[in-house]
């Protein structure tokens, strides 16, 4: 299996439905298919994959969508202007990306979103408000500017990072 495109009817896709499928490189998804239709993890350990088409009417980056997917080294498929929020371990652990710029229309960034990249770099939109636990936490960041509009930092956030002086 290297390549898969979902059908325009599917409108749920359960948790870990990809999960390892080694040779992966490409999926494409419904353009209905919602956040709630979405499960977690779907794409979990896909070191192939180097690209996804994701469904037009997702508004969240789905759970885990990316987790351990060592393939991908850019996240602009998902991370795109009208996204608001960044599920938990969204981008947990992938290698191949150390630079971020978060939509400046994401409000949320969930739990281990980031966690254990090789990060280097990440810009914080002003309008951000949440910053779940975990979300930094393992990284190459050494400096990060917080926004005003953050009112929520969640435990070890930036735990276990290269970040040395004061968060700006």
């Amino acid at each position: 299996l290297t390549s898969v495109t979902l059908p325009e009817s599917l409108d749920k896709i359960d948790d870990f439905v990809f999960n390892t499928c080694e040779n992966l490189t490409y999926v494409s998804f419904p353009s209905g298919l919602s956040d709630e239709g979405t499960g977690a993890y779907i794409l979990n350990d896909c070191d192939a994959l180097t690209s996804i088409k994701p469904s037009a009417a997702w508004k969240d980056v789905p759970s885990g969508i990316f987790a351990r997917c060592d393939g991908i080294t850019d996240f602009s498929s998902v991370l795109y202007e009208g996204v608001t929020k960044i599920g938990g371990a969204a981008f947990f652990k992938c290698s191949g990306v150390t630079e971020v710029t978060i939509p400046s229309t994401v409000k949320e960034i969930g739990y281990c979103a980031f966690e254990q990249m090789q990060l280097t770099d990440v810009v914080l939109p002003e309008g951000l408000t949440t910053l779940g636990s975990r979300a930094f936490a393992m990284t190459g960041l050494s400096e990060v500017n917080l926004p005003d509009s953050l009112v929520e930092i969640g435990a070890g956030a930036f735990s276990s990072t290269k970040i040395s002086g004061e968060l700006k």
